[in-house]
C-alpha cells in the first residue's frame, strides 16, 4: 500500500475549490474523525475484537476516501476486507502503516491550508 499516494491531489484541488472558505473546516473535521478512529482500531485491538476492528477500519476508509487521503483509505480497506483472516502481527502491522498515515496525511492536508 506504500505505492499509494499520500494524497489523491486531484480530489484534494477539487474539494478545495467546492469548499472555499470551508475547506479548512473539513479538514479539521477529518483530523479530528481520524484521531477517534486511530483510538477505536487500537481499543479493537487491544480487546483482540476482529468486528470493531473492521468497522472502525471502515468508517475511517470511508471518511479518508471523502477527503482525498488514498494511503490511509487503501490501507483501511486492506485490514477491513482481511480483518478476520490477519494473524496478530499482521494486524499490528496494519495499524502502525495506518498511523503513520494518517499522520502523512494530516501533514499533507496542513499544507494545502496555506
Amino acid at each position: 500500500m506504500e505505492h499509494l499516494p499520500v494524497l489523491d491531489t486531484a480530489l484534494v484541488a477539487e474539494l478545495r475549490d467546492i469548499m472555499g472558505q470551508d475547506y479548512p473546516m473539513l479538514v479539521a473535521a477529518w483530523q479530528r474523525d481520524a484521531t477517534q478512529r486511530l483510538e477505536e482500531l487500537t481499543d479493537a485491538r487491544q480487546a483482540d475484537n476482529r468486528d470493531a476492528l473492521r468497522r472502525a477500519a471502515h468508517t475511517l476508509k470511508g471518511s479518508s476516501s471523502n477527503l482525498g487521503a488514498a494511503r490511509v483509505a487503501g490501507l483501511c480497506a486492506l485490514l477491513e476486507q482481511k480483518a478476520m483472516s490477519l494473524s496478530d502481527v499482521e494486524i499490528d502491522s496494519c495499524l502502525v502503516a495506518i498511523d503513520t498515515a494518517v499522520s502523512e496525511a494530516a501533514d499533507a492536508l496542513q499544507s494545502t491550508l496555506d
